[in-house]
C-alpha cells in the first residue's frame, strides 16, 4: 500500500448528475450504493501524477447517457480524513477533464469534507501507481 496526500479540490459540478445515470451501472458489478454518495471528492496530489495499473472493476463502452459511450475504471482504496478512516474507490472515467494530478474518489459520505483540506488517499501500490 501507499500514502499519498492531497488538497481537496473543487470539481466542474457535473459528478451529482452523472453518478445518478452511472449508479446503476455501478452497482451491477458490485458497487456498494453507499459509495455513490452526491459525486466524487476531487483530491489534488500535484506534484504527484497517477495512473491506474490493474483496475478492480472495469466497465467497457458503457452507454450512460444517449449517445456517449464511456470507459470506468475503479480501485478500491481508504480514506483518511480526521483521524477517522473510510472505504472508497478510485473513480476514473475516460471522458473526465481532470488531469492525472487528480484524484477522483467515490464514498460514503464523510462529515466535514471540505474545499482546501487535506485528506490522505491508502491506495494499493500494486493497481495504482504515483510517480513525480
Amino acid at each position: 500500500m501507499a500514502t499519498v496526500s492531497g488538497t481537496i479540490s473543487k470539481g466542474i459540478g457535473d459528478a451529482t448528475a452523472n453518478l445518478k445515470l452511472q449508479k446503476d451501472f455501478f452497482v451491477a458489478v458490485g458497487i456498494d450504493e453507499k459509495f455513490l454518495h452526491h459525486g466524487t471528492i476531487n483530491v489534488d496530489i500535484s506534484p504527484l501524477k497517477f495512473s491506474i495499473i490493474r483496475a478492480e472493476f472495469e466497465l467497457r463502452d458503457i452507454e450512460w447517457k444517449s449517445g456517449l459511450k464511456e470507459d470506468f475504471r475503479l480501485v478500491p482504496l481508504r480514506i483518511s480524513f480526521l483521524h477517522k478512516e473510510h472505504q472508497g474507490y478510485l473513480y476514473n472515467a475516460s471522458h473526465a477533464p481532470h488531469s492525472r494530478g487528480t484524484m477522483e474518489v467515490l464514498a460514503e459520505h464523510i462529515p466535514d469534507v471540505s474545499y482546501g483540506k487535506t485528506i490522505r488517499l491508502i491506495v494499493p501500490d500494486d493497481q495504482i501507481e504515483l510517480t513525480a
